[in-house]
């Protein structure tokens, strides 16, 4: 029989020495290691206080006066907005009463046949007085009838005037009886006008302006509101703005002219001598020029 080997027992004795030395190192790591482990971290809510001092109060005061004032100014502009939408509502209704004043004005007129005004034709018609000043020399002469049939139609967009007179470019009154007079002016006063007229002759230097200076010295002074209508065809006189000035300085009173000059250029003179002084003297005395 075999004898049991010291050295098997003592392999034997040497491991589980060796395993209870590793348990044992084992447990006291294990209790180093929970004894090492942190504490939970807990986490607090946290509450900031403002403090009074870091409040503007002064920017939140004025904040409130801007917000006032904006809605104070909002309040008056809807109040204007109201207002001004009831002056446009009444503003709506005048125009539309006018418009139907003037349309029941107009079918008055229309039946009637005529309306009032101060114009015929571009020429003002406003006259109290009418003074002709006509040349007559050889030319106007010649064709004559045109003349007076001319000056039978200004008489006639005159139905108010007081009284008449004819010159001749050099002043001379062209109806006998007449001479520095005024013409009632009557039906039969017209007719006997326009035979006179038809008939007479006098001595001409185919200047209207001593027609024109006569007519505002002598006749004038007489008359409430002086129209003088000049006919020629011609300006045989050398200086314009002579005649101009000197008529300038007749017409004028107080600063206003007293008398409107209107004038009718025919054609049958030499050059444009007569429209071109006659324009100038119905322009600068509210009068109309009108070349045929």
């Amino acid at each position: 029989m075999r004898r049991p080997n010291r050295e098997d027992h003592e392999v034997f004795g040497m491991s589980f020495l060796d395993v209870i030395s590793c348990g044992f190192a084992a447990m006291v790591a294990i209790l180093m290691l929970a004894k090492q482990q942190p504490e939970p971290i807990v986490l607090k809510p946290r509450t900031e206080v403002i403090k009074p001092s870091s409040v503007d109060y002064g920017r939140i005061e004025q904040l409130k006066v801007k917000v006032s004032s904006e809605a104070s100014r909002s309040v008056e502009l809807v109040e204007r907005e109201i207002v001004l939408t009831q002056e446009l509502a009444a503003a709506e209704q005048e125009v539309r009463s006018l418009s139907d004043e003037i349309g029941r004005a107009a079918m008055k007129a229309t039946e009637k046949g005529t309306v009032d005004s101060p114009y015929d034709g571009g020429v003002p018609v406003d006259a109290t007085h009418v003074v002709f000043v006509i040349d007559s020399s050889g030319s106007m002469r010649s064709n004559w009838a045109q003349v007076t049939a001319k000056v039978e139609q200004l008489l006639a967009i005159h139905p108010k005037v007081s009284a008449m007179q004819v010159l001749s470019d050099m002043g001379e009154s062209l109806i006998p009886g007449y001479n520095r007079k005024w013409i009632p002016d009557t039906p039969s006063a017209r007719k006997n006008f326009n035979q006179s007229l038809a008939n007479m002759s006098a001595f001409s230097n185919s200047s209207p302006v001593e027609g024109i200076e006569q007519a505002l010295r002598i006749y004038a002074p007489k008359a409430e509101k002086l129209a003088i209508y000049v006919l020629g065809d011609d300006f045989t006189g050398g200086d314009f703005e002579g005649a101009l000035q000197n008529i300038d300085k007749l017409n004028t009173k107080n600063g206003r002219r007293t008398a409107r000059i209107h004038a009718i250029g025919f054609p049958w003179g030499q050059g444009d001598r007569f429209s071109t002084l006659m324009r100038e003297v119905a322009h600068r005395n509210n009068g109309v020029f009108l070349g045929l």
